[in-house]
Order: structure tokens, then sequence, then C-alpha cells
């Protein structure tokens, strides 16, 4: 009698000793999973935040070169010549070319 239970009694613990590990692995995919979501999810929202910030910065460009465009145009310089630096267009009459 005593030897029938304990002979059962070995069986469940081999049956739940199989059955641990399946336990533990499923567990352990489980974890591995889950962390691989959040690492996704953290690279993803860290793409999402570079691409807008590329964005701002290809906006910042355009508007940088408008402006290098507007300081830079021949009609803004020949007014500030005459306005501040007080000069006047060149006479070809005057000048003497060397060759």
């Amino acid at each position: 009698m005593i030897k029938e239970k304990l002979l059962e009694i070995s069986l469940e613990i081999k049956l739940f000793g199989k059955y641990t590990y399946i336990s533990l692995f499923l567990v352990m995919i489980s974890g591995i999973l889950i962390w691989y979501n959040s690492y996704y999810i953290k690279v993803d929202r860290e793409i999402t935040n570079l691409t807008y910030q590329n964005s701002l910065q290809k906006e910042k460009v355009l508007e940088l070169k408008k402006e290098i465009s507007i300081l830079s145009s021949p009609q803004r310089v020949d007014r500030l010549a005459r306005k501040k630096l007080e000069m006047e267009p060149v006479n070809y009459k005057n000048v003497k070319f060397l060759k």
C-alpha cells in the first residue's frame, strides 16, 4: 500500500518535472517576446522622432536658402553699395584695361 502510494507520487513528480521544463520554456519565450515588443516600440518612437527632426531641419534649410537668395540678389547689393558705401556704377569709359 505505502509502496504503491510512493510509486504514484514518484510518477507524478516525474510528470511534473517534464511539464516544468516546458512551462519554464514557455515563460522564457513569452518574456523574450515581451522584451522584443517593448524594444520595437522604443525603436519605432525613436525613428518617428528622428524623422520629425529631419523634416524640421529640411524646412530650416529651405528658409535659409531663401534668405541667402534674397540677401545676395544683385539689386539689393547695388542698393546697399549706393546707400551705405556711397558707391557709383562703373563708367567703363574711364577704365583702362591692361593687356
